[in-house]
């Protein structure tokens, strides 16, 4: 489960079987969008919502790291990576952070899922 930042989105895994995220309205309590993921894909799933509330990021066990647009509902997949992409969080300026298993920290352009910059870091055996 996760809140949005603004406090007008939540969303759930409701059914691991199908691997679907769901959005729900704060104000009406109601649905408002489900995201399909790659079948099987819900363990270890990490989620971030942009500072408003437009972009939901996901970091996949699959190497992938999927972007949703929540308000155009389109979708894009950044560079896939050998290794698994695990936290992802969004900075306060629109751009996405990820952490990779072999611990390597890119930021992501969102407009054009572009990666800006790679930063190796040493394996400390505790990084969030």
């Amino acid at each position: 489960m996760i809140l949005s930042s603004d406090g007008s989105q939540l969303t759930l895994v409701t059914s691991e079987a199908d691997s679907e995220v769901t959005l729900f309205d704060i104000a009406t309590g109601k649905e408002s969008r489900r995201v399909k993921l790659p079948e099987h894909q819900i363990n270890n799933l990490q989620l971030s919502f942009s500072t408003d509330g437009h972009l939901l990021a996901a970091g996949i066990v699959d190497k992938r790291l999927k972007l949703w647009d929540l308000t155009s509902k389109s979708s894009k997949e950044l560079a896939t990576t050998t290794k698994d992409y695990s936290p992802v969080k969004f900075s306060q300026d629109g751009r996405l952070v990820s952490l990779s298993e072999n611990y390597t920290v890119r930021i992501w352009e969102t407009t054009t899922a572009r990666e800006l910059s790679a930063l190796k870091v040493p394996n400390s055996g505790a990084f969030t």
